[in-house]
């Protein structure tokens, strides 16, 4: 499985034409040298806690010294629940962490603790969803090679399909 850098390398080479991304809304577009970032979507964050917790959060202060899913350090998640963790001036617990959103959810049913997920991620998911104010949101955006020729007409006409098929997604009520 590559990673992120090791999928940017490749697509630097030419073994690869796009490369999906994500970042917390909150923080600055991500820059690449040599490489262009064309948006996809917005998707705002969702609070969900487990189904037996016996609080309605107002606010996350709500939920200080309570046990946190969070996703790996580095990525969009886990920078939106820092920065939220911040501004309402509590810390988050060590707890479990997750890569893959199906995983968080199946944790956070399971009582394991709260968690900050991207809202076209809550599925049929067995947890409470909170109603706060707006938490933010990560933008999804596709790096392809930049530079005048590019990107390339084929490049182009997936950019656009991806584009129409993120206006498809769930959006902030």
């Amino acid at each position: 499985m590559d990673t992120g850098q090791d999928a940017v390398a490749d697509l630097r080479l030419g073994d690869l034409d796009i490369v999906l991304t994500e970042y917390d809304a909150a923080s600055s577009p991500p820059t690449e040298p040599g490489l262009a970032l064309y948006h996809l979507a917005f998707d705002p964050y969702l609070l969900v806690i487990p189904p037996d917790w016996q609080v309605i959060p107002g606010s996350l202060r709500d939920l200080a010294g309570r046990p946190w899913v969070a996703g790996p350090p580095g990525t969009a998640c886990d920078h939106a629940l820092l920065r939220l963790a911040a501004e309402a001036g509590i810390s988050i617990p060590a707890g479990d962490v997750c890569v893959e959103f199906p995983s968080v959810l199946t944790l956070v049913t399971a009582g394991r603790g709260a968690a900050i997920i991207p809202r076209t991620a809550l599925m049929q998911a067995q947890v409470t969803v909170c109603d706060l104010p707006p938490l933010g949101g990560r933008h999804i955006g596709a790096w392809h090679q930049a530079g005048p020729s590019q990107p390339p007409p084929a490049t182009e006409t997936v950019l656009g399909a991806l584009a129409r098929a993120a206006h498809g997604l769930p959006q902030a009520a």
